[in-house]
């Protein structure tokens, strides 16, 4: 064991014939102001205020990410970077040049090769991709002025700095914020906070990928929010804003002085907390944070595990010694509980053998889950045709003593903390909560 496309053209050719004549007294509006004009609007902006510039990059082909850029430029045409990849482009300029002309019809603005614009990688296949180093001015909406690369499409919004906020950067405090966030999400392997009326709001972190998750409860299902993110001073910037109830996060801030994470919105603020386990309920996290099972490798063949009562052991020990002493020697392998969670459908999978060979059988129920995570679980008829099903009936009897018990208990989901490299999954009886066992989050299958 183991663990038409139909496409649809529609072509419309309208042949026309007209004379020279007939189109002579007609004006062609000037569909894009001149390039003239547009340099000049695009001179007007970029000089406008200060010539520090923070920047957003946001790369538009592939698995590009988000970015948080540095520009403080001269009018002579010199440009010094910072770029947030790491803690020495956070903190370390790199120079360069640019310049400014119109390509086609567009007000443009170039930066030579030096600058960190050419660290900005990504995969696309088996080759590099980089960030665009030419790009045409677009529009200019309050304080950000808009630009699109003129080879990828890739984003640049620059917005004036002031003074204070040139300094910042100047002097590497954006590079502060790993260092921030590499000390405080060191403390705890898992972080979250609670937004009311929606309970706790597990947060992960992927500094390798950039990405943030956000597990959480709503109408008694899982939801899983998802952003990249970016460096920014003293915060962590979320490229997608992620919408909780009423609440848009749009970044998570740092308490410098208590050297905390906090999430502001809406007049509030939510502090990250720490915890040694997760703290959304695993009837949440099941089929979500953690594959949909729980299984229960045989104490007496295979393993034995923590988190189980006496009372559970005497009934699966009642089971196994019913198979291993019929007429047919069978050792009760695994007895796994796998969950379909859009369906609310339960497969009672178990894995029996001899020396004939290993064998799967499936008992099917359907399931009801109260707010509170507490499972029931409904007998399914047998489909004839199936052998899984044939085989359930055909090891029924032997597997009476935990069938009864699935059929007639409902049970509590939780976490179960073994010091392993991952958590078990603990189901408790209610009715009976002597009765509880723990299992491998994760499915078996026959080799």
């Amino acid at each position: 064991m183991k663990k038409i496309s139909i496409i649809l053209l529609l072509a419309i050719v309208v042949f026309a014939s007209c004379r020279k004549e007939g189109t002579s007294g007609y004006k062609v509006e000037q569909v894009y102001p001149k390039p003239g004009i547009l340099m000049t609007e695009f001179m007007e902006v970029l000089y406008g205020g200060s010539l520090g510039y923070q920047a957003t990059l946001t790369q538009k082909r592939g698995n590009g990410k988000f970015y948080t850029m540095f520009f403080k430029m001269d009018k002579a045409g010199n440009v010094w970077t910072l770029l947030d990849l790491d803690l020495n482009t956070a903190r370390q300029p790199k120079r360069g040049t640019y310049r400014l002309d119109t390509v086609a019809n567009h007000a443009a603005i170039h930066f030579s090769a030096g600058t960190y614009l050419d660290d900005v990688m990504h995969k696309e296949g088996f080759r590099w991709v980089g960030a665009d180093t030419s790009y045409a001015f677009r529009y200019v909406k309050g304080d950000t002025i808009v630009l699109r690369g003129n080879r990828n499409g890739d984003e640049l919004k620059l917005v004036h700095l002031n003074a204070q906020e040139e300094l910042n950067f100047e002097y590497g405090v954006l590079g502060n914020s790993y260092i921030y966030m590499y000390n405080f999400f060191l403390q705890k392997p898992f972080f979250s906070f609670a937004v009311p009326g929606h309970g706790p709001v597990q947060v992960v972190l992927n500094p390798d990928a950039r990405g943030l998750i956000l597990f959480f409860g709503e109408n008694n299902r899982a939801m899983v929010a998802s952003s990249d993110y970016a460096y920014g001073v003293n915060r962590i910037l979320l490229r997608t804003p992620i919408r909780i109830g009423n609440h848009v996060i749009t970044e998570l801030s740092i308490d410098t002085e208590q050297e905390t994470f906090y999430i502001a919105s809406n007049g509030s603020r939510f502090d990250l907390e720490g915890a040694s386990m997760p703290v959304v309920p695993l009837h949440l996290l099941l089929g979500t944070g953690y594959p949909p099972y729980v299984s229960l490798p045989s104490p007496y063949f295979i393993e034995e595990l923590p988190g189980w009562s006496e009372a559970f052991h005497e009934l699966y020990f009642r089971a196994t010694e019913s198979m291993l002493f019929s007429e047919f020697g069978f050792q009760l392998g695994v007895f796994a509980f796998h969950m379909d969670i859009e369906q609310n459908r339960m497969n009672l999978e178990v894995f029996f053998g001899n020396q004939g060979g290993v064998y799967k059988a499936v008992y099917p129920y359907s399931y009801s889950k109260t707010p509170d995570g507490n499972y029931s679980f409904q007998v399914l008829p047998f489909d004839e045709d199936n052998v899984l099903h044939q085989n359930a009936e055909f090891i029924r009897a032997y597997m009476e003593p935990l069938l009864t018990l699935v059929n007639t208990d409902s049970f509590k989901m939780q976490l179960y903390d073994y010091n392993g490299s991952d958590f078990l999954a603990q189901m408790i009886s209610v009715e009976r909560p002597e009765i509880y066992f723990t299992g491998y989050m994760s499915g078996y299958q026959l080799n």
